[in-house]
């Protein structure tokens, strides 16, 4: 059941879209992956580390790399050697060789395009499964990080703090054609703007910080 705390008109989430567009004009995946498989992987390694050090361990672990079976032929201990930087490397070097496995000997090398297919594989969650069929356009999905439900509760788009309420209350909210560019808007908006440290005290000042950020911003 949807529980938004008031009634978001098609103007106001409009003007939301357009004022973190104006803030943010070019919207990129903040990781990075050639293939469908490294985009998983990239993800995977996000979990309680920041993109920069994904993207840093990542650069030289993907020149080898490319697909699950490449992650097979190179086995656990040299998996881990390349991303050890990151946090709970020795659980996530299984992750990675698990899934590959699953994948060769199950899916034929080939990554499944829905979120049930995918929460199989080891390590990959609801909500990595919705980033990377949102990022890779193959399906619509609006997955909640903590960016996501801090700024949807900050708004008014949702009072809730089940990720699936504020999921379902953001995708009823705005149009299926906004949901990868608003995504990584949000994030972006959280991150330089609204962490969890500054968060506004009503609805009403967090429209107003939107507003003046967005006058501020067109002056510079």
């Amino acid at each position: 059941m949807s529980t938004k705390n008031t009634i978001i008109s098609k103007e106001k989430s409009e003007l939301f879209f357009q004022s973190l567009k104006i803030l943010f004009p070019e919207t990129k995946a903040f990781l990075n992956g050639e293939t469908h498989w490294q985009f998983l992987v990239a993800i995977l390694l996000s979990a309680q580390m920041t993109d920069i050090g994904v993207n840093k361990a990542t650069e030289s672990f993907f020149k080898v790399m490319k697909t699950p079976q490449d992650a097979i032929d190179l086995g656990v201990d040299k998996i881990y050697e390349f991303i050890k930087t990151i946090n709970f490397a020795p659980k996530k070097a299984l992750y990675i060789l698990h899934s590959a496995e699953l994948l060769v000997n199950e899916y034929n090398g080939i990554l499944p395009k829905t979120r049930k297919e995918l929460i199989k594989l080891p390590g990959i969650g609801m909500k990595t499964a919705g980033v990377f069929l949102l990022n890779e356009g193959f399906e619509y999905a609006f997955p909640v990080d903590t960016h996501i439900r801090r700024i949807a509760q900050s708004f008014g788009f949702t009072e809730s703090n089940n990720v699936d309420v504020i999921e379902k209350d953001l995708s009823e909210i705005f149009p299926k054609e906004q949901w990868l560019e608003l995504h990584l808007r949000i994030i972006s908006y959280g991150r330089k703007y609204l962490s969890a440290r500054n968060i506004p005290e009503t609805i009403a000042d967090a429209w107003s910080d939107l507003e003046e950020n967005v006058t501020i911003y067109k002056c510079l």
